[in-house]
């Protein structure tokens, strides 16, 4: 058993790991911080918040709908991606052996405005790292322009 001040400690020493490394979590060890994530404050018990659990093969592919994605941006920018680009940003999700992400699906609510529904998620994140953390594994949390995209979304 911790005490306070080692609890406060530890979760004052969590850092985002930028390439994450084998081995993955085990799906029980995922179902566990999910698990955790889902006690973030929640007014009104919207959960605002679905998780999606990519590896293997699935993040080839959210790595062809990250391209999809930047693509579409250049062109409406009047710009093409070089093949460097191309290659890092379909590359992207296999730094990290499982990603799990996180869509925010807000709710129209009286008492309870998106934004509220929006920090209610990123509580969600924070408890799902700090379990990650505690069961021995890094994280790091990326969002970047790419997630708004319909190809990304789809």
């Amino acid at each position: 058993m911790m005490s306070d001040e080692q609890l406060i400690e530890w979760i004052k020493s969590r850092r985002t790991i930028g390439n994450l490394q084998e081995p993955a979590p085990t799906h029980e060890q995922i179902r566990a911080a999910i698990d955790c994530a889902v006690t973030a404050p929640d007014h009104k018990k919207l959960r605002p918040w679905r998780f999606i659990i990519s590896e293997g093969e699935a993040r080839q592919q959210l790595g062809q709908a990250l391209l999809e994605a930047a693509e579409a941006q250049a062109a409406r920018a009047g710009e093409t991606l070089s093949d460097k680009t191309r290659k890092k940003t379909a590359n992207l999700p296999m730094r990290a052996p499982v990603i799990i992400t996180v869509v925010t699906k807000m709710q129209e609510h009286k008492k309870v405005p998106p934004f509220e529904q929006m920090l209610s998620a990123g509580s969600a994140v924070q408890n799902l790292l700090l379990a990650l953390m505690a069961q021995g594994f890094g994280s790091v949390w990326r969002t970047g322009l790419l997630c708004n995209e319909p190809a990304v979304k789809d």
